[in-house]
């Protein structure tokens, strides 16, 4: 995954249901995950969502 990537969200708000990656951050948590996305989510307040992600 990179910044500028697409990846399907039900919480895009576009019509094709696709989120732009606007940035990729390392996880630091327990399970199997590799980074967290921060997707754009033009109906929130900040505008962005993060999520973790595997991204091998």
């Amino acid at each position: 995954m990179k910044v500028g990537d697409r990846v399907p969200t039900w919480f895009s708000g576009e019509p094709d249901g696709m989120s732009t990656v606007i940035a990729v951050l390392p996880y630091t948590g327990r399970y199997q995950f590799d980074c967290v996305l921060r997707l754009s989510a033009p109906r929130t307040r900040k505008g962005w969502i993060e999520q973790a992600w595997r991204c091998l």
